[in-house]
């Protein structure tokens, strides 16, 4: 079970009963025979959406988090490699190390965005 699922069913299905419970003592009308099942099944699928929609939101609010770490990595990792090309060359091995860190980071950033 992944996490958005536990959520949805520990957290999110209760508190949809709960509001049911609490729409349904408010308004005792809409309790009574099978109106109190409609009523149900419309708070139900309403309350549904709304959290696909707001589980959407914090997808892509996730995906430009990460996107942004990973740029910022990949960006330490240039100013990092052209330094040490500057100050110790490029045939130094801290610079063939610092390469490879810069193609990690790349490699990262770009298997992400894909």
């Amino acid at each position: 079970m992944n996490l958005n699922a536990l959520f949805k069913s520990l957290i999110w299905d209760e508190l949809v009963k709960k509001a049911i419970a609490k729409i349904l003592l408010a308004v005792p009308f809409l309790a009574w025979g099978p109106l109190g099942w409609l009523t149900k099944w419309a708070v139900t699928k309403i309350a549904d959406k709304l959290y696909e929609a707001l589980k959407d939101v914090v997808d892509f609010k996730v995906i430009a988090l990460k996107n942004k770490t990973l740029r910022k990595e990949f960006d330490r990792a240039s100013i990092k490699l052209y330094a040490i090309g500057k100050d110790k060359g490029i045939n130094s091995h801290d610079f063939k190390k610092a390469r490879q860190k810069h193609k990690e980071a790349l490699a990262a950033l770009v298997h992400f965005s894909i």
